[in-house]
């Protein structure tokens, strides 16, 4: 007799890591009140040259269906895959919250609101100003969600063969952090930083696939039938993909 197929929630029990998202939305909200003012202001001549782009608001703000997708699509079918985006974003966002709390910045390249034109991209730029100050913007998390989006599809069994998808991907990417300076949310500095950061990220969580190895580890220092069984399953849920 044929084994009973896994049920929904032993097939999808990783997607429950997405119940910790809601928690980053009002990280964010605290420390924008926690840093009103930017003591260490952002800055490089580069900044200079970079013009203001209003139409750079519709990339800027594509970032959350880009990362929308991402996650629905890995959710379903990549398990492993969407475990390390998750941890990157989760991980990634922690960290800057600290610094931010810890080394208050912020930058002044902004037009002023007066400056702006007409039209729905200008409007949308007046309406982001308003909800997102100018405080904590080193290092930029819209660079490092959306290098951990790129990276998660980049490294998906099924899509990172499909050249066109992976060039559409790639200039999203670039298009998006480009963005961050044309609609003048960040500094030059705000995106190197991120990109490092992000690097880290990338080495630890998706190329050495340290949490693999970490729970892999506490596995094999455990006798199983001690090993609590919802231990089990996360483990599992995080090796599914290179078994």
């Amino acid at each position: 007799m044929a084994d009973a197929p896994p049920s929904f929630y032993r097939r999808y029990r990783h997607l429950l890591i997405l119940l910790v998202y809601p928690l980053y939305f009002w990280g964010f909200q605290y420390v924008e009140q926690a840093v009103p003012v930017a003591k260490h202001i952002m800055y490089v001549s580069a900044d200079d040259y970079i013009p203001f782009v209003a139409l750079s608001i519709y990339p800027y703000l594509f970032w959350y269906l880009y990362i929308a997708a991402a996650i629905a699509y890995t959710g379903f079918a990549n398990p492993k895959g969407f475990i390390q985006l998750m941890l990157f974003l989760y991980i990634g966002m922690g960290v800057s919250y600290g610094i931010y709390l810890l080394f208050p910045n912020g930058q002044n390249l902004r037009p002023a609101l007066a400056s702006l034109g007409e039209g729905w991209h200008h409007d949308l730029i007046r309406w982001l100003y308003r909800v997102d100050t100018p405080t904590n913007s080193n290092p930029s998390m819209h660079v490092i969600d959306s290098m951990a989006v790129y990276l998660a599809l980049k490294r998906d069994q099924w899509l990172s063969g499909r050249r066109a998808f992976q060039a559409v991907n790639l200039v999203l990417n670039l298009v998006i952090i480009a963005s961050t300076l044309l609609v003048k949310q960040h500094s030059v500095i705000d995106v190197i930083c991120a990109l490092a950061f992000s690097w880290v990220l990338y080495l630890g969580i998706m190329r050495h696939d340290l949490l693999s190895r970490a729970m892999q580890y506490w596995r094999d220092q455990r006798p199983e039938d001690v090993v609590p069984e919802s231990e089990v399953a996360f483990a599992e849920a995080v090796a599914e993909e290179k078994e």
